[in-house]
């Protein structure tokens, strides 16, 4: 794992030009997150990008004001939307218009995008410019607490780029010294055998019976991992029961047996 800032950076330049890496594929290689990636080049000025190779990049960081930056995004015209997984990879090329919150949902209902923003998964942005050969690709960037990315917006030529400059005088965090505190994802677990049994063998068997027949159902929708062989299995989580987008279209009563688990 790189140790400081300047050996992440270093690093990153030696990756895309010599290995032609993604971003997450560079993190993944220095054992970093991808937020961790970026955030590594919080701190550099526009004078270093001009200056030194056509490969350095830089980071301002952002408030955590989800729907006032999406609201800006209108002024950006046309861009490409990206979200990716290991799994998937969705490019979209529109307009960010007609957005709108509500209550912690972010809408974007305009010309050619159409999006739903789970802000409550959100937790670092990211304005990031990279030097490529002769021109600067730039983008916004969010991630989510454990670092991962969660959605990207890219600047296409015909993009007003002037109004990224504004965006960033207008949203930049008071902070811009690199350096972010990554959550951990939790290896959750859960056994069904609980003191209840002791205290009252009826109520534990109803409840066991109930948590078996809601646990399959998950199981049988890829929201839980376990060995359905076994008696008295341990249950984990998938990333599937991680993806808000994917636990929004299961049914009430599905959503609240895995919200209970998850607790």
């Amino acid at each position: 794992m790189c140790a400081t800032v300047n050996d992440i950076r270093k690093s990153f330049i030696g990756l895309r030009v010599e290995k032609k890496l993604r971003h997450r594929e560079i993190a993944d290689f220095l054992e970093l997150t991808e937020a961790e990636l970026i955030d590594a080049h919080v701190g550099v000025s526009k004078l270093d990008v001009v200056r030194s190779s056509p490969n350095v990049a830089k980071a301002i960081r952002l408030r955590k004001s989800w729907p006032e930056i999406i609201k800006l995004i209108e002024g950006l015209g046309q861009v490409m939307a990206l979200t990716r997984n290991q799994w998937a990879v969705h490019e979209k090329i529109g307009q960010y218009d007609q957005v709108s919150l509500q209550g912690d949902i972010g809408l974007v209902t305009g010309h050619g995008i159409d999006l739903r923003l789970f802000y409550r998964q959100w937790e670092f942005a990211y304005i990031f410019e990279e030097g490529k050969q002769s021109t600067l690709q730039k983008s916004i960037q969010f991630f989510d607490e454990f670092g991962q990315a969660v959605h990207k917006i890219f600047l296409l030529p015909e993009s007003q780029h002037a109004h990224l400059d504004l965006m960033a005088q207008q949203l930049a965090d008071s902070n811009q010294e690199p350096g972010i505190l990554i959550h951990e994802r939790r290896e959750l677990t859960i056994s069904t055998e609980e003191k209840l049994k002791d205290i009252d063998p009826a109520l534990h068997q109803e409840v066991f019976t109930f948590f078996s027949t809601e646990a399959m159902a998950l199981w049988e929708k890829g929201f839980l991992d376990m060995d359905v062989t076994e008696q008295n299995p341990e249950v984990r989580l998938t990333e599937k029961a991680l993806d808000q987008i994917e636990v929004m279209k299961l049914e009430k009563d599905k959503q609240f047996t895995l919200k209970q688990i998850i607790k």
